[in-house]
């Protein structure tokens, strides 16, 4: 009121109240003092919300500091290790400055990607889930997965909602895989087929590892592609090197447990056995080709190739969006 019967400007009386407001959460001096009960309360109330948010930004400040020094020791210790490994292995220096900086640029990069899609073994909770419920979970996640991405697996969940189910739990994984990572190279039995759900992977057919390789002389493998789906049908080994060109994610087909869930369930056994006929046939085509076999092959290009290719009938049940979980009543 004082200042008002000065004639204060409006301009003035908002710098006035922004620099008292500022000096109750701060040492800063200031000359305005509460004159009445009101004022006295109001101030004690400002003063009384200022320690909590200051309490509360320096407990953060400190967490964060404290949170940083630790990454600091971890990485320092861990640095500390490696080069004790080369010294006490006599790791040639070539060699371990190459690994040095591989693992130096694998953390920068897992420090930028951020964004990366979450994989259910980022999720340790999950492990603390009862068996029904991961079996409902990993079906909803998988099979949409799949279907969407690969033809045989689409028409596989119209034949035997219950062999998908069991197959979605046990055979399935999806795990995420950092630029530069090789999920596998030349000369290697395949024991899983690929399927890349997010990001790019490229592959070199007839190298093995230990071999420098250009990116640019790879074959790029996008999103919805898949690898050595021979591993499920026949005995293979891997052509060539495949290596991850931008953080991806990817579900991993084991083949052995795909066998054995397969021949669990008798409603698809004859589906998968005229597909697996049907499959070698075509690879064993390609394998005479001049382009060879290789793991990038694709003996389907659509639903629609395989269903004429197997002579099939269109599933009704192959509604994806009709693939409700009410279906799992029977492992209540």
């Amino acid at each position: 009121a004082r200042f008002q019967e000065e004639g204060a400007s409006k301009l003035y009386m908002y710098v006035l109240a922004y620099h008292w407001t500022m000096a109750q959460f701060t040492p800063a001096p200031v000359n305005i003092n509460p004159a009445n009960f009101p004022e006295r309360l109001f101030t004690v109330c400002v003063l009384f919300v200022g320690f909590i948010l200051f309490s509360s930004l320096l407990g953060s400040a400190a967490a964060l500091i404290q949170q940083g020094r630790q990454h600091a020791y971890l990485q320092i210790k861990e640095s500390d290790k490696l080069r004790r490994f080369f010294v006490d292995n006599q790791v040639s220096v070539a060699l371990s400055s190459q690994i040095s900086s591989f693992l130096r640029a694998h953390r920068e990069r897992a420090h930028r990607e951020r964004t990366k899609r979450i994989v259910g073994g980022d999720v340790p909770a999950l492990k603390a889930l009862p068996l029904s419920l991961l079996i409902q979970l990993h079906f909803e996640v998988f099979a949409q997965l799949v279907t969407a991405r690969h033809p045989m697996f689409a028409q596989f969940a119209g034949y035997d909602d219950e062999a998908m189910v069991d197959i979605c739990h046990t055979v399935f994984e999806e795990v995420a895989c950092a630029k530069g990572e090789e999920p596998f190279y030349r000369g290697v039995p395949a024991t899983k087929m690929l399927i890349l759900i997010s990001g790019q992977l490229a592959y070199y057919r007839g190298l093995a590892a230990c071999v420098e390789h250009d990116e640019s002389q790879g074959k790029i493998i996008k999103e919805g592609g898949y690898l050595a789906e021979m591993a499920l049908w026949m005995q293979w080994q891997h052509e060539g090197l495949l290596s991850a060109s931008s953080l991806s994610s990817i579900v991993k087909v084991d083949a052995e447990l795909f066998r054995v869930s397969s021949r669990k369930h008798f409603v698809s056994s004859e589906f998968l056995a005229l597909y697996a006929k049907e499959f070698v046939l075509r690879a064993q085509q390609q394998r005479s080709d001049v382009d060879g076999l290789d793991d990038t092959f694709v003996a389907f290009a659509s639903d629609e190739d395989l269903r004429v290719a197997l002579k099939l009938q269109p599933q009704a049940c192959l509604r994806r969006s009709q693939m409700h979980i009410s279906r799992l009543h029977w492992l209540v």
